[in-house]
């Protein structure tokens, strides 16, 4: 997180930071919905994908404008070794957009 004036972690929901003036929202839909920001029905389309593709979605906005989605997923993945309970975390952007320009899907 860069230098910041002002951070509020909501449990269970994700954070928000306040940055030279703007507002940041890291989380999920709760937490946008709770702060003001609604998803679009696009938006919503790419977080069921996500969902039944076993991800986890993590929503950007920056100010009152969702900026994206990212999913994560955690397959389970067993190494030999003293702990087979290791497993690989993979991220990747399922949909991003900016204030200034449309939805521009990433799978």
């Amino acid at each position: 997180m860069p230098i910041h004036h002002a951070c509020e972690v909501v449990l269970g929901m994700g954070m928000r930071a306040e940055l030279d003036g703007t507002r940041l929202l890291v989380g999920n839909p709760a937490l946008l919905g709770h702060k003001g920001v609604a998803l679009t029905d696009e938006a919503q389309g790419w977080t069921e994908r996500l969902r039944r593709g076993g991800e986890t979605f993590i929503c950007l906005a920056h100010d009152e404008d969702l900026i994206g989605l990212l999913g994560v997923s955690a397959p389970y993945a067993p190494r030999p070794g003293p702990s087979s309970s290791s497993c690989e975390i993979s991220a990747s952007p399922a949909w991003c957009c900016s204030p200034a320009t449309h939805p521009r899907p990433h799978r």
